[in-house]
């Protein structure tokens, strides 16, 4: 019986040493805090910050031209509609991952994300990238399925830019992520839009300690049984 517990221990360890491994929720990005939600960016070319591939592009269902409302399918290329979208000016897009412009003569002021009500508990995360001028001041809205909401500004640091050169310039991904809640609305707003694209929704998928302390727990619990039927034998 020693021997069984002898080789359970190091299995034991390693298990809860890989699955402490696990990275929190935006672990390796920078971060800032603002009230009720968290902001975050991604480093250009690691776009992926959930590590879930495209299974959470908001992909542009048709081809939108000069209007102010279309749909989005979420992982799914011209799938089921997943987000309502609206626009207070009128904008161009093409289909898939696409870029959302404004019509020539127009602004892309705001914009309204609106997961449809099979989906009002789906998404914790949102996040996009796009092109500003030189109003670098991004406002958010973000009404929750739990009943809250959270309003918030960021100043889109130059480290964004992945170049510094005159307005307009693209900046790397920006987004933000809830904790045990999950998006009803999202408003992005900012005078000086040129374009937002490469949209994403994700579930929230908060630090897995609660599942490490369980998994170590039960193992010591397994242990503990074992010593008692060795000492009984």
């Amino acid at each position: 019986m020693k021997t069984k517990l002898s080789m359970m221990l190091p299995l034991l360890v390693t298990a809860v040493l890989i699955a402490m491994s696990v990275p929190a929720k935006a672990a390796y990005l920078e971060t800032w805090p603002q009230s009720g939600i968290t902001w975050f960016s991604v480093s250009e070319g690691n776009t992926e910050y959930t590590g879930q591939g495209n299974n959470w592009y908001m992909y542009i269902n048709g081809t939108p031209q000069n209007t102010s409302s279309f749909t989005g399918s979420i992982g799914l290329n011209n799938g089921p509609v997943d987000v309502n979208v609206t626009t207070i000016a009128n904008v161009d897009s093409g289909s898939g991952w696409a870029n959302i412009k404004p019509v020539v003569g127009t602004t892309l002021e705001s914009l309204t994300f609106t997961p449809t009500p099979a989906n009002q508990n789906a998404y914790g995360d949102f996040s996009f990238r796009g092109q500003v001028g030189d109003n670098r001041q991004v406002l958010i809205d973000v009404k929750t399925a739990q009943g809250n909401e959270y309003k918030s500004s960021l100043a889109l640091p130059s480290s964004l830019f992945t170049v510094d050169k005159s307005a307009p310039q693209d900046f790397t991904r920006i987004g933000f992520y809830l904790t045990n809640e999950s998006i009803q609305s999202v408003i992005i707003t900012n005078p000086d839009f040129k374009e937002v694209k490469q949209i994403e929704f994700s579930p929230a998928s908060p630090v897995p300690i609660p599942g490490v302390a369980w998994l170590l727990g039960s193992g010591i619990c397994a242990l503990i049984g074992l010593k008692r039927r060795s000492c009984k034998n």
